[in-house]
Parts: C-alpha cells; sequence; structure tokens
C-alpha cells in the first residue's frame, strides 16, 4: 500500500475518503484498508449525568457525588 500524509486533521473518515477520491489514484479497496489501518482512539467510557447513581431530578438534576446542579448531557468517569 502506497504511503499518504494527510495535510489537515479530518473529523471524520468520509472527510479523509472523500479527499482520497478527489485527489488519488488509490482504488476504493486501496482506501478502505488505509482507513481500516488508523487505530482506535485511546477512549475512556463515561456516564451521562442524566443517567447516572449520582444524580437526582430535584428542581433541577443534581450530582451527589460532586455536590452541585449539573446539566442531562454532563458527564464524568465517576458515575455508573
Amino acid at each position: 500500500m502506497p504511503e499518504i500524509k494527510l495535510k489537515k486533521r479530518y473529523k471524520c473518515a468520509g472527510d479523509i475518503y472523500t479527499e482520497f477520491i478527489k485527489h488519488s489514484d488509490w482504488s476504493v479497496e486501496s482506501i478502505v484498508e488505509f482507513l481500516n489501518s488508523i487505530p482506535d482512539a485511546d477512549v475512556v467510557e463515561v456516564c451521562r449525568c442524566k443517567e447516572c447513581d449520582y444524580s437526582e431530578q430535584m428542581d433541577s438534576l443534581y450530582c451527589h457525588y460532586f455536590n452541585k446542579n449539573v446539566d442531562e448531557d454532563d458527564f464524568c468517569s465517576q458515575g455508573g
């Protein structure tokens, strides 16, 4: 497979694919192989406050772990 250097950061694999199609003589199979060779991101599982065991709906959503009001879509790595 030919070596390729990306000139900018892309938001998603679809953006990279579009760039390859426009500016490359790579086959679709080569592009798919390249995209599949990219390692997974190093991510940590989080819990959204609306689903957390530490949160309780009062006047607003309250987090008993951090002792403060939170939004439903806030998150942390402490919840369950």
